[in-house]
């Protein structure tokens, strides 16, 4: 494995991986050093990449056990793969406001267990447009000065969706009865405001402006002021890195030490994405 080279994108989060062909079995000692190489770099890339959808599910594999119940509006590629989802749009059916993601946010954080990471191979891009940013939750919790560390690694923060969908679906104009009874069918989960990484053992925030509803036992102004600043907190450039995609390209990120966002600036041009989520486990 000589030919594994790794480019770091920025000092803080992000790197590229060379001489890795993903579409070749994925051996002990290769799988740990992508393994470890996500774990320092929280956020990785493999350009140019020639993947069946087997190999998709099987680098995935890699990682732990894949999602295969995934909400009713996203689309599974086939029935022979369950874990790979489709995120696609063009000129005939555009971005839907229900799963954009040009917002930012950590996957599916209102859930008890939420995800390790995800997996996505981009199949095809537009011209211009469409790159996606990520942002590291340590290097933001790092930059806090000691007295903030210590309030909020006291703090338990509530989790949930409903808010987002009530909000998502009166913008997409979805009849208000079918919006309240999905909503209905959603779960919350409670997390620490800080989490500390199951692996490296980091501290890292885990609040993110879309699927966090509020600290708990505080009032409620307190706790929106916290999170208004975190959220600001963890978005500055010194803590984040942007991918301007190009086809084929492979990007695997740590769910539980990042927050991303999908910049939605392409219109009506094409882009079709193949994803697989990773099982996660409740975060302490």
């Amino acid at each position: 494995m000589s030919e594994f080279e790794v480019r770091p994108l920025t000092p803080t989060i992000g790197a590229e991986v060379h001489g890795v062909d993903l579409s070749k079995p994925i051996d002990t000692t290769l799988r740990e050093r992508i393994e470890q190489t996500l774990l320092e770099h929280q956020l990785i890339f493999f350009p140019k990449q020639r993947m069946s959808p087997d190999d998709h599910v099987a680098l995935g594999r890699c990682f732990g056990e894949l999602q295969t119940n995934h909400p009713p509006y996203l689309r599974v590629l086939d029935a022979e793969h369950p874990e790979i989802i489709v995120i696609e749009s063009d000129e005939t059916h555009p971005a839907n406001v229900v799963d954009r993601a040009n917002v930012w946010h950590t996957d599916i954080t209102w859930h008890e267990f939420p995800p390790t990471g995800s997996i996505l191979h981009m199949q095809e891009i537009p011209e211009t447009g469409g790159d996606t940013m990520w942002t590291s939750l340590t290097a933001a919790y790092d930059a806090l000065s000691e007295p903030m560390k210590r309030m909020l690694d006291t703090l338990t923060a509530v989790h949930d969706l409903t808010e987002a969908v009530l909000r998502i679906g009166i913008e997409a104009n979805a009849p208000r009865d079918a919006i309240l009874d999905f909503a209905k069918q959603l779960s919350s989960a409670e997390h620490p405001v800080v989490r500390t990484h199951p692996r490296t053992g980091r501290k890292g925030l885990f609040v993110n402006r879309t699927f966090t509803s509020h600290i708990k036992g505080i009032p409620r102004a307190e706790s929106d002021a916290i999170l208004a600043f975190l959220y600001e907190h963890v978005i500055q450039p010194e803590f984040s890195v942007r991918r301007r995609w190009g086809k084929g390209d492979v990007g695997i990120w740590d769910n539980r030490c990042t927050s991303h966002y999908a910049i939605s600036d392409y219109g009506n041009a094409h882009r079709r994405i193949h994803r697989v989520t990773i099982l996660g486990e409740r975060p302490q």
